[in-house]
């Protein structure tokens, strides 16, 4: 029976025992990409990017701002609390 792999520190050093570094990250990215693509481009149900956004600000407990009355969304600022009323305050953004 195998071990089963159960920290990201174990992870870490059981992928890169089996391969560079640098192709770990590549696989991951293209995994990343892969999952990204079949969302946005399903032939069923495609989500659109905005929506994509949005759900992971969500899912990091962040606020997001969207310019409200426009036709087309031109921008998103997604952040802390803090985060967006520090940049909205001082101008930044």
């Amino acid at each position: 029976m195998k071990k089963e792999v159960k920290t990201v520190e174990e992870l870490y050093k059981y992928i890169t025992s089996k391969m560079k570094p640098e192709d770990a990250l590549m696989k991951l990215l293209e995994s990343a990409s892969i999952q990204y693509e079949k969302l946005k481009f399903d032939k069923d149900s495609p989500v659109h990017p905005v929506i994509i956004v949005s759900m992971a600000a969500c899912d990091m407990g962040w606020n997001l701002v969207i310019e409200k009355d426009k036709e087309e969304v031109e921008g998103i600022m997604i952040g802390t609390k803090d985060y967006i009323e520090r940049n909205l305050k001082d101008g930044t953004i």
